[in-house]
């Protein structure tokens, strides 16, 4: 478990190797739904804020679409995208077009304004 207070984690940048359960197959942990779903979000019950680490770092930048795979992995807040306008209207698309993402998004956004109006609930 995380401990009761903590409203926010950054995520490295970091592949997880010979690890069974989180093995990230060669990709940073930002952009590992394994890490930020699976571990931080179920397996440790963390409610807070998920935030990557500069997406302009060579660590992420040599995979396509870097940012976009690190909301898909569930990750709340995206430091310095390379191209935030594009971002953007990736995330916009992929909405329209998957329901599930849709409602992560969603429940992205409700845990930030939790945060910036203090209004913070832990399970």
């Amino acid at each position: 478990m995380v401990k009761i207070g903590v409203l926010s984690i950054m995520v490295g940048h970091i592949a997880i190797e010979n690890n069974e359960k989180y093995n990230t197959d060669g990709l940073p942990s930002t952009l590992s739904r394994k890490i930020v779903t699976d571990l931080l979000r179920n397996d440790l019950g963390f409610e807070g804020l998920v935030i990557t680490d500069a997406m302009n770092m060579e660590a992420v930048t040599q995979f396509q679409s870097p940012s976009l795979k690190a909301i898909e992995a569930g990750c709340d807040i995206v430091l310095m995208p390379s191209d935030e306008a594009k971002l953007i209207n990736s995330v916009k698309e992929k909405m329209d077009k998957d329901q599930e993402f849709r409602e992560q998004v969603y429940e992205s956004v409700k845990r930030v304004l939790r945060v910036k109006l203090g209004i913070i609930r832990y399970s």
